[in-house]
């Protein structure tokens, strides 16, 4: 027996357009369809532009720096940094983020500690 092959999804964006009311409406569609295209591109260059910022402003700290309060509270940015003190995985979501951070003390309990992070446990 011969395996038939699964075909892929296309996308066709083809028309019939048959009047003028259908131009319009395609036209405007167009542009939307190209409004959030350029909002997508701004957006993306905006997230790198704020990580190129968070890695300076990371590598300027290094890691002097001593973290206070209950992790819980932190925001995501602060957890960043704090992920990136542990040279751990930095990307992610703040549940993830901050699941991964005590995932880490919990392996590693000599770290709390540490005068960089005993203030996270001493609160």
């Amino acid at each position: 027996k011969k395996k038939r092959k699964k075909s892929q999804a296309r996308n066709i964006d083809a028309h019939w357009l048959t009047s003028a009311e259908d131009v319009q409406e395609w036209e405007a569609q167009d542009e939307v369809r190209e409004e959030r295209k350029q909002r997508k591109a701004e957006l993306a260059a905006w997230k790198a532009a704020k990580q190129a910022d968070r890695g300076a402003q990371q590598a300027l700290q290094g890691n002097n720096i001593q973290f206070s309060s209950a992790l819980s509270q932190k925001s995501k940015d602060v957890l960043i940094d704090i992920a990136h003190c542990l040279t751990i995985e930095t990307m992610g979501t703040k549940a993830e983020l901050l699941k991964a951070i005590q995932n880490h003390f919990n392996a590693h309990q000599h770290l709390k500690a540490d005068a960089h992070f005993e203030g996270l446990f001493n609160t």
